[in-house]
C-alpha cells in the first residue's frame, strides 16, 4: 500500500503531514509516495526521512515536468508498485485511523473516499460556513456522487485502466475520475470514519480565488458528462445568484460575512466567465468541479 502526496510548496504543512502519517494506527510496512510539483527535491526527502518512521518506505518523485497537481498524483502513483494508491494532500492532516479505515474499505470496493472535517484546522467561523456536507459523500449536477482527491484511495488495476486522473484539467480531476471509475462499473465506496482534517483558504481573497478556479470549469464538467446524466436545473442558478445578491448586501457585518460573499461571487463570476469562454469543444473534454472543499456554505 501506497501514500501519494502531491508537493507544490509549502514545507511546515508537509511536516504536520507527515506526522500524521508517522502516527497511522497503521501496523504494516506501507509507502510514502511525495510528487515534488515545484522546489527542490532535497529538502523535501531531507524532512520526509526525519520524520517519517524506519518501517515506512519513502520514494521522491520529481513531476516538475508538467505544473499541476493531476500530473503530479500520476508520476507519483507511477511510482509505486503497490496494489493499493490512497490519495491525501500536503496542506491537510490525516486521522490517525486513516490508512486502517481506507485499506479495509479497499478490500471489497475498488475505489473509496472518506470524510473532511473543517474545525480542527479552521476557526470555528469559517468551519461552519462548510456545514454538516462535508461528512457525507458530495453529488455535483444531480449525477453520482465523488471523492475528494485529498481524501481518496483505488485500486491500481483501476487506476491503470483509467490512465490516472486527466492532466487536460485544470482542477476537479478527482470529480472526473470518480465519475468515470462509475462509468466502468467502479461505484465509489464512502467509509465515514477515514477522516482527513481539512485546511480552508486563509483569506476572503484567497477563498474567491480558489471558488472562482472551480466554477469557471463547471461548465466543461457538465458538457462532457451530461450524456451520462448529469444535469443542470435554471431555477438552481437563479438561486445561485439571490444568495450572491443576499452576501454581497450582509459582507460589511464581518468576516464571516465576507467570506461567504467570496465564495458567493467567486463562485457565480467564475461560472459566467466559463459560459462566455468555453465553446463547443468543451463537449469532447472532460471537465472538473469544486472539489476542494466538495461541500459548499450553507
Amino acid at each position: 500500500m501506497a501514500v501519494v502526496i502531491p508537493y507544490g510548496g509549502g514545507l511546515d504543512d508537509l511536516r504536520e503531514q507527515l506526522t500524521a502519517l508517522a502516527e497511522q494506527t497503521w501496523p504494516h510496512p506501507y509507502e510514502v509516495v511525495i510528487s515534488v510539483n515545484r522546489g527542490q527535491p532535497t529538502p523535501v526527502h531531507n524532512l520526509a526521512r526525519h520524520i517519517l518512521p524506519d518501517h515506512v518506505t519513502l520514494t521522491i518523485a520529481d513531476s516538475t515536468r508538467r505544473p499541476g497537481p493531476s500530473h503530479a498524483r500520476n508520476v507519483g502513483w507511477r511510482h509505486t508498485t503497490a496494489d493499493l494508491i490512497l490519495f491525501c494532500d500536503t496542506d491537510d492532516v490525516v486521522h490517525p485511523a486513516w490508512l486502517t479505515t481506507m485499506t479495509h474499505t479497499l478490500t471489497e470496493a475498488r475505489i473509496a473516499s472518506g470524510t473532511l472535517e473543517y474545525r480542527k484546522l479552521n476557526p470555528p467561523w469559517k468551519a461552519d460556513l462548510f456545514g454538516t456536507g462535508a461528512y457525507s459523500q458530495p453529488v455535483r449536477f444531480h449525477h453520482l456522487p465523488f471523492g475528494p482527491s485529498c481524501n481518496l484511495g483505488l485500486r491500481r488495476e483501476l487506476l491503470e485502466r483509467l490512465g490516472g486522473f486527466s492532466e487536460d484539467l485544470p482542477c476537479a480531476e478527482d470529480t472526473d475520475l470518480c465519475w468515470r471509475a462509475a462509468y466502468a462499473g467502479a461505484p465509489i465506496a464512502f467509509a465515514p470514519s477515514a477522516v482527513v482534517h481539512y485546511r480552508l483558504r486563509s483569506t476572503s481573497r484567497a477563498l474567491f480565488g480558489q471558488y472562482f478556479r472551480y466554477s469557471r470549469y463547471d461548465v466543461r464538467l457538465y458538457r462532457a458528462h451530461r450524456s451520462h446524466g448529469a444535469r443542470v436545473h435554471g431555477a438552481e442558478i437563479l438561486r445561485e445568484l439571490a444568495v450572491a445578491g443576499k452576501a454581497l448586501l450582509n459582507a460589511p457585518r464581518g468576516r464571516r460575512h465576507r467570506a461567504r460573499c467570496a465564495i458567493s461571487w467567486g463562485t457565480v463570476l467564475g461560472g459566467l466567465l466559463g459560459l462566455l469562454t468555453q465553446g463547443p469543444r468543451a463537449r469532447k473534454r472532460p471537465a472538473p468541479s469544486p472539489t476542494a472543499s466538495p461541500t459548499g456554505p450553507v
